[in-house]
């Protein structure tokens, strides 16, 4: 069976994701997409803890 054939319905996508006002662990927060993660989620108003070597 390949995936071509396969039946995969429609996911449903939601525009507005609960990340706002948490506190988040990034572990590999210092750089790359860790560090472009926690831009992120700080950005939206939330407490970010990274962690790395």
């Amino acid at each position: 069976m390949t995936l071509s054939g396969a039946y995969f319905p429609k996911a449903r996508v939601y525009s507005t994701l609960l990340v706002r006002r948490n506190t988040i662990l990034i572990p590999g927060g210092g750089s790359g997409i860790g560090q472009a993660l926690a831009q992120q989620f700080h950005a939206l108003g939330n407490a970010v803890i990274t962690a790395g070597r």
